[in-house]
This record gives structure tokens, sequence and C-alpha cells, in this order.
């Protein structure tokens, strides 16, 4: 644990201002090699990075502590800045060493070696941080002394990456530290009474902590303390706060998200402070996050009258009134309610608001993170009253996370917690049609010899993998059918005519259902299957069946519910007979994925050949029978293999990039944007890191379309989570808001000393980038957060490196 943490939950019951300020004062020495300083104008050539953010005036940072959490200055302030006190571990040590035999205690001084000795081990560990955020990141990414983050446990990355475990952190001796710290948890001390609402201060303060933390299991600790303290006071307040850690108001499906844009929130703070926006504007080109100008815009400003306590289910209902705001005055009332959450904000508080309003807290804390320290919180609290172990906490994370993955709703799940032992979820939450669950994923191969390799003991088939877009086909005991992408988003609307042709293909004795299946564009003269380019063309909400020009069939390819019973847990064999039993062709319209039962190389290939030959991007290789074939929500999975064509010629996958910037053209292409700088996406930090500049395979009606549709999110500056190169030639005249996915195939990944992709995983100092990139298709089913990943290109980085060797 580090010394930070350490000190905050053994900090004695007081401590005079003058000695508080002296160890605020050390702690600043001992963690940064010099007082951050904002940045001047010829400083401001590279964006802040993550690091750099957190960076305020020395002078201005120690005024502002004795506002907010960091100092309070009498004990009315430490009440209300404060929000979770633990016992001082004197006390603590003592009552167990009373509690043992007289024959087998040890001497008073021996009982805080542990303490100690971790103390000891996370000062050396903070010490050792460098001061450039990259370096750092790059640092850890490699070091096995770092835990790997949570995100990158649910990509479940292929074999050649397992190689972070082992880690510092998984030393017994730490992870026995941190389950005695969370026994010692005491709500008496909180700054509020059980029963009343909790203040968002707490939460804030949580956020503060785990924004300088770096060690996971420091950080689930610190979110597992906070979670305990509503639980265990006000567990009506739970479910906003677990909303507001993972930074989401409503369940994915239901389309409900914040992503304010920096001038609404730019008028929201000068009208709300009193300051110029022209100021504010002058202070983000310095800092480089407008969440840290608000907080010392707040913290600067004189005020008549203390404005009552920010509580959380307040702040999450003013966050979902904004969001669902829309017409010609909507801009005006966001203003509005935005202003009123700022004038009610106190100290770092301010700083978070502004990063809900945003959209990203950029503080790394992943949700995985958040839903292990969830289960810790609730198998830890009253009356559940579980005795710390190790083994419970595991196992209660374990639980969570499958359920989650098969319900992706909090509002269902929170509930069930406070009223069931955990063990008991997974009796009440499980799949439910019209909550979309995330897709499982395939992992790509090397080429069809990996595929025998992998599968070379068990019955697998080969199936077509259709050009087109992943549709989940949920249909309620009411006969209600909705249709939702890859990323949840309900499509619906989009698609009236399949909502039309459910009733043909179902069976009568079907009455609830979750389909897995492809959209594709379809002729039906031809009888072909078209590009999904033409897809990309019908209209994306709202569509009229009697006007509906592009034509699609369903291709359904697993069943993953069928009334009343979950089958995830069933081999894929018996799946399909089931999906083939229950359904009804109709052609051109609702069709089974093609499909082939092989076992040798020349068969894969040959009906890979026909998959290349019916319009579709290759093959989808599955486990058949048994343990190894059931169907893993949220997974990328190796019991589902792709090899698509573009493997046989090269690169072994195309990859999901987000374009984050663009170049003047020259010549023909005078007038619209000649190139793009795309940018893959680190779970770990949450910045948007550059890959590559693309230019090829983009035709000129698709740059004119392209204009077009990034004008209405071009930014005035980059923003300040990307992290790019600045030399003449890559450095963008345009920069847009991270919105668009776009999939591009490349000749290969090299080393390079310019972009920044997953800089530090396969090299020190330098990052990762394409060569030869070409655009394959614009990809309107993937947010930006899910683009290829840092830890995926690293991982593709080196399969490379196995494949020509």
């Amino acid at each position: 644990p580090s010394k930070s943490t350490i000190e905050f939950f053994f900090k004695p019951k007081t401590q005079p201002p003058e000695e508080a300020k002296k160890c605020e004062e050390k702690d600043e020495e001992d963690s940064a090699d010099s007082p951050a300083k904002l940045k001047t104008t010829e400083e401001r050539a590279t964006p802040p990075t993550r690091k750099r953010l957190r960076q305020v005036d020395s002078d201005d940072e120690d005024a502002d502590k004795a506002k907010t959490v960091g100092g309070p200055s009498s004990k009315k302030d430490e009440a209300e800045s404060s929000s979770s006190v633990a016992v001082p571990a004197e006390e603590v040590l003592e009552k167990e060493r009373c509690e043992q035999p007289e024959s087998s205690r040890k001497p008073k001084d021996e009982k805080f070696e542990v303490t100690m000795k971790a103390a000891k081990k996370g000062e050396g560990a903070k010490k050792e941080e460098g001061a450039d955020r990259v370096q750092s990141h790059a640092k850890a990414s490699n070091d096995k002394s770092e835990t790997k983050p949570a995100a990158r446990e649910q990509e479940a990355a292929s074999d050649d990456d397992q190689n972070d475990n082992g880690q510092d952190e998984d030393d017994e001796e730490v992870k026995e530290e941190i389950l005695k710290r969370s026994s010692m948890l005491d709500t008496g001390k909180l700054s509020w009474k059980p029963g009343q609402p909790v203040p968002y201060s707490h939460l804030a303060t949580m956020f503060e902590k785990v924004e300088k933390e770096s060690k996971r299991l420091e950080i689930i600790s610190l979110v597992t303390d906070c979670l305990r303290s509503v639980i265990e006071t006000t567990p009506e307040d739970l479910l906003f706060c677990v909303y507001l850690c993972v930074n989401k108001l409503a369940p994915a499906h239901e389309g409900v998200e914040l992503g304010i844009g920096d001038m609404i929130l730019k008028k929201a703070l000068a009208e709300a402070t009193g300051r110029q926006v022209k100021d504010i504007q002058s202070d983000y080109d310095k800092v480089g996050d407008l969440g840290t100008v608000a907080m010392k815009s707040r913290s600067t400003q004189r005020v008549m009258f203390a404005a009552k306590s920010l509580t959380v289910q307040t702040l999450h209902k003013s966050l979902l009134q904004i969001a669902k705001m829309t017409g010609k005055d909507s801009g005006t009332l966001k203003k509005d309610k935005i202003k009123s959450l700022l004038v009610a904000a106190k100290g770092i508080e301010t700083q978070f608001i502004v990063r809900h309003l945003q959209g990203k807290m950029r503080i790394g804390l992943a949700e995985q993170t958040v839903l292990v320290a969830l289960a810790h919180s609730i198998a830890l609290s009253v009356p559940q009253g579980t005795k710390p172990n190790k083994q419970i906490l595991e196992k209660a994370a374990e639980t969570l996370r499958e359920v989650y993955s098969q319900l992706p709703c909090y509002d269902k799940i929170v509930p069930v917690l406070l009223k069931e032992p955990i063990n008991n979820l997974p009796l009440n939450c499980y799949l439910q049609p019209g909550i979309p669950v995330h897709p499982m994923l395939a992992h790509p191969t090397k080429g069809v010899s990996e595929v025998l390799d992998r599968f070379a003991d068990q019955t697998f088939t080969c199936e077509y993998k259709y050009d087109g877009e992943r549709g989940q086909i949920h249909m309620t005991p009411d006969g209600t059918v909705r249709i939702f992408s890859r990323n949840s988003e309900d499509n619906t609307s989009k698609y009236p005519d399949l909502i039309a042709l459910m009733p043909k293909v179902i069976k009568e004795q079907t009455k609830s259902f979750i389909l897995d299946a492809e959209v594709v564009a379809y002729d039906r003269e031809t009888k072909k299957i078209l590009p999904f380019q033409v897809l990309s063309t019908r209209k994306r909400k709202d569509a009229n069946e009697d006007t509906i020009t592009v034509q699609v069939c369903l291709f359904a390819f697993d069943i993953l519910y069928y009334n009343g019973d979950p089958l995830i847990k069933r081999s894929f064999h018996e799946r399909r007979e089931l999906l083939k039993s229950t359904f009804t062709e109709v052609e051109g319209s609702f069709a089974f994925a093609k499909s082939r039962d092989a076992s040798d190389t020349e068969e894969i290939l040959a009906f890979l050949n026909d998959a290349v030959a019916d319009s579709c991007e290759g093959l989808m290789v599955k486990t058949l029978f048994g343990d190894s074939s059931t169907y893993e929500p949220a997974q990328r999975s190796h019991k589902w293999l792709k090899v698509k064509k573009d493997y046989i010629d090269g690169m072994t996958d195309s990859l999901d990039l987000v374009p984050i910037g663009a170049f003047f053209g020259k010549g023909k292409r005078t007038g619209v944007y000649g190139a793009f700088l795309l940018a893959c996406y680190n779970e770990e930090t949450e910045d948007f890191e550059a890959i590559c500049k693309i230019g090829t395979g983009i035709s000129d009606t698709q740059l004119k379309e392209f204009y077009d549709a990034f004008e209405p999110i071009i930014i005035s500056e980059p923003k300040s989570y990307y992290q790019y190169d600045d030399s003449p030639g890559l450095l963008p005249n345009v920069w847009f808001e991270p919105k668009i996915v776009w999939e591009v195939a490349a000749a290969d990944l090299s080393i390079s000393p310019k972009h920044k992709a997953a800089i530090g995983l396969v090299d020190e100092s330098r990052g990762i980038a394409l060569r030869f990139p070409r655009l394959v298709r614009v990809r309107d089913d993937k947010g930006p957060e899910q683009a290829t990943s840092s830890t995926q290109v690293a991982a593709m980085y080196r399969n490379q490196a196995v494949i020509g060797q």
C-alpha cells in the first residue's frame, strides 16, 4: 500500500494544524520532483498528460486544502470534508492483542511490523514514479510489480499476454494488510448520520484519492470502504453512488448519456463564479483540464451564504435531467442547471462534477474495478457480516462480475445485493429479455494452422463471418420485439422490417427469446449479400418500412434465452439445435448462418474460399461440445476463433480506431480533409493514443461525406486525454471530439518513435504505428471506448512477431 493510503487509514484521532501542514508538505516533496506549475504558452505545444492535469499552482493548492478535503482548518471543517475515518491503528491492534491467549501474545511493538513494512514499500514505490505520466505508465505496463488494469482482465487477452500474474501486489502480506484495514471501518465518524442522504463530498474525496493512486488493490480498497459506508448508513443511496462511480446515469440500453460541450460548461462556470469566459479559457489553455479550472475558480470566490451540501441523489437526478433535455432551448436550460450545480458544489466536488458532465472522469477507475469493490463492500457489510477472508472476497467479486455480464443493469442488481446474500445473486439476476447482454467476441487467429492447434482434441464447426452489423433480437413474454446493437444501443426503430418479420419466423410455442445474429444488406433479386457500406447508408433511426431502399437479411447463429430459460451454460451444439427447431427460415429475410463441420486444413480452406466467394469476411470457428462451448457474455474468448480473408495476405486482424484530428487536403483534395489522425483507446488511462495517419482507401465521395460528418464535432484544441506527437506533418490542422469509429486494415505494425499507441507495453519509450493503413469501413455500431485497446494493439504486434519467425 502507498504511504498516503496507509496514513489515511492509520492516522491519529487528532493532529495539530501545524503538524498536519508539515505532513502535507512532506508528502508533496515525496510524491513529486518539483512543485507543479501552470504551463506557459511555449510549453503548450504538447497537450497535457493525465499527470499534468493534476498539477496546480502549489501556493493555490495549499490554500485550497483548507477549504476541501486536504487540510481542514477546524473540527467542523474536518467533519464536513472527511467522509470516512478509520479507527486508529493503536486501538485496533491493541484490542486484537488483548483478545489473544496470554501465552501467544506478542509485545506491542511487534504488532506494527506488517503495517510499517507495507508503508515503507509504498513509500519506495511512490518515490520511484517518474515526473512524466507517459513514462510512468510505460514503466508500469512492463513492470510486474504493477497490477494489470481491471479492463485488461475483461479483455481476456491472448495467451501470449498472460504474463502479468505474480505481481508484487499479490503478495499475501499486502493483501492481508488491506483485509485488516477493511474490517476497521468506523461509520460513527462519518460526516452524515445513518438514514441521512449521502453527501457528494463522500464520493469526491474518494475520487481524489483514487486519482492519486496507481495500485489497483489500493484503489479497490478505497472504493470498497466508500461504498461500505453508504451500505451501513444510507443503503437507499447505494445505487446513485454506483452510477456516479462508473460515470453513468442509467443502463446502456436506455441511451441516456452526458458529454456536455466545453463551451456550455465554460459559460455556466463564468456565470456561477462571476468570471469572464475568456479568463476561464486562458486558465484552461494553461492547465488543460476544465475540472481543475472550475475548482480553482470556485475556491477563490467569496460567498455570503454557504450553500446546502450537495447529495449524491440530488446530483444524479440533476445530471439525469440535463442529459434528457432536448429542443431549441435545451442549451440554455442545460447551462442554467449546470450553473446551479456549480454554485452548490464545494472544493474538490466542483472538479469532478465538471468531469461527470464532460462524460469522462479520467481518474483511472474502470467499471470492472468498481464491480469488484461493490462485491467486497457487500460481502463485508452488516448484516451479511462476512469475516474478512481473501477467498470469500474473491468469490464475491467473481459472482458479481458474472451476473453483471449477463444482466448489465445496476437497477436490477443493486436492490438484490442489499436484500440477499451475494451468493444468492445468480438465483435472482440472470439473462432477461429486454435488457441486452454484452456479446461474446472471437479471438483473431494467425491462420488455419492455429485453429487446428487450438482445437486439436475438440469437435468444432465453421460458420460464415458475415459483413454486417451485430444484432441482438429480444422478444419479451408480452410479445414486444426489440433489436440491440453490439454496444447495447436500441436499434428497434432502425429495422421496422425485421420487427414485422418476427411473427413469420417463430413457431407457435415460442413466448420469449434472445437471439444473437448478424444484420446484412441483401439484394433479394440477385440473392446476393451486399457490402457493409451499403448497409451503412440505411437510415439510423425512425425508418419507415414503406420507404426502405436497402433490404436486409437476418442471419441467426445463436440463441441465448428461450421461454424463461437462460441457455448460455449449454453447449453450442444444443443451442444451435434449439435455434433451428424453434425458428423457420424465410428466403432473403431470415436464415441460419451457413456452417460446416470440418476437421482438417483442406476442408477449412475450401469453406473459407466459399465464404469469400459469397461476399463474406471469412469464417468463425467454434467448439461444439462440453464446457468449452458455452456462451461467454462480454468476453473475447478462445472458444470462438475468427479467420478473415485478410489473414491470408498480411496482418492478422483489422483495428477499430477513432479519428481525433484531420489534415487539410491539397491538389484534388483541396476543400476537404486529405488525411486523418487515428487513435486507439487506453482503457487504463482513458487516453486516446495516436497510432497512424491515414489517407488511403478513402474515395473522393467519402472525403466529402466525412468533411460534412465531422463538422459538428470539430473542437478548437486537442483534448487533454489525446496522446500524440506534435512534429511537423503529424500535427493535425483540425481536432475532433472522439465520437466516430473506423475499421482500418494495414500491412503490419511497427515500433514508432512518433506515435503513442501502446507506449510502454512493447517498448519502454516508443509506441506502435500501422504501416500502410487503409480504411475498411465506418463502424456505426461501436462507441469510442469500444475501439481497439492499447493492450490489443500490443498483443497484435507480438503475435505478428511470432508469425514472422
